[in-house]
């Protein structure tokens, strides 16, 4: 059993088994790491590291917004494959969404998709919040921080804005703005 309180370095731990014998009594030869190659032991306590993280709507024209009935996309890519579990989550305005593995199967991605309510009124324009918690690797050494802002070189923000736009005339400042109102929001 290996605990944490084990004085190793990651890499690769060696061991020698001895005294093994079958069921019939007989004594084999001891097995170390280097007589079984098969059998590979790896010590692993580095903690998973984000390669990049990337939030975005399904917006063609401007990925950069998003309003209500839009889609929010979120990818998180990190250095080594992770645990997919049900504390792997994203958190957006008090909700818990939870990551799935992305379909390239090259990288270590993960993906969260969620469509924002046509009703929703209660999230707050701006800038989209988030946090990513719960990842660990597949040697179990989680993260402790949770992941807070984008770093995709592309995909670095989201804004969502609910409010149609207005357009006031020249000469009608202090009119009622309502009559010139833009009836759809274009994005």
């Amino acid at each position: 059993k290996i605990d944490e309180n084990l004085e190793a370095e990651n890499g690769l731990i060696t061991f020698t088994i001895t005294d093994i014998y079958d069921k019939a009594g007989n004594k084999t030869d001891d097995i170390t790491a280097m007589t079984r190659t098969d059998k590979v032991i790896t010590l692993d306590r580095t903690l998973p590291k984000s390669t990049y993280v990337a939030i975005l709507s399904n917006k063609t024209e401007n990925h950069k917004y998003v309003t209500n009935g839009q889609l929010v996309r979120v990818l998180a890519a990190f250095d080594e494959e992770i645990k997919v579990t049900k504390d792997f989550v994203l958190t957006i305005n008090g909700k818990n969404y939870k990551f799935q593995r992305s379909q390239d199967t090259t990288k270590f991605e993960y993906i969260v998709e969620f469509r924002i309510p046509e009703s929703e009124t209660s999230m707050p324009e701006g800038e989209v919040q988030f946090a990513i918690s719960g990842y660990q690797d597949i040697a179990g050494n989680k993260a402790t921080e949770p992941l807070t802002k984008a770093t995709h070189y592309k995909y670095n923000t989201l804004k969502y804005d609910r409010t149609a736009a207005e357009i006031i005339l020249p000469g009608q400042e202090g009119k009622d703005k309502n009559q010139y109102r833009i009836l759809e929001k274009s994005y």
